[in-house]
């Protein structure tokens, strides 16, 4: 119930080891940030403050088109709580 909190109330929300949070966001993130401890952006607000960090990163960045959350194997917290 608390992740269904966040989804609800929040425009970023960090997952971390939390698989209700991975669950709770689980159609409706529209952008992610990060593999292993993942930041996903609920409204549009969330995503402009994301693109905002991407337009002042300097290193080189990835944009990858997926279905969210993605979570590939091996790179995610163990164990998820």
């Amino acid at each position: 119930s608390e992740a269904q909190v966040l989804a609800e109330c929040c425009d970023l929300v960090w997952s971390c080891a939390s698989r209700a949070v991975r669950e709770v966001v689980r159609g409706r993130a529209l952008m992610q940030i990060g593999i292993a401890i993942p930041v996903f952006a609920l409204t549009p607000m969330g995503k402009r403050l994301i693109l905002n960090r991407a337009m002042h990163f300097d290193g080189p960045l990835l944009l990858h088109r997926a279905g969210l959350p993605l979570m590939p194997e091996g790179k995610q917290p163990e164990p998820l709580v």
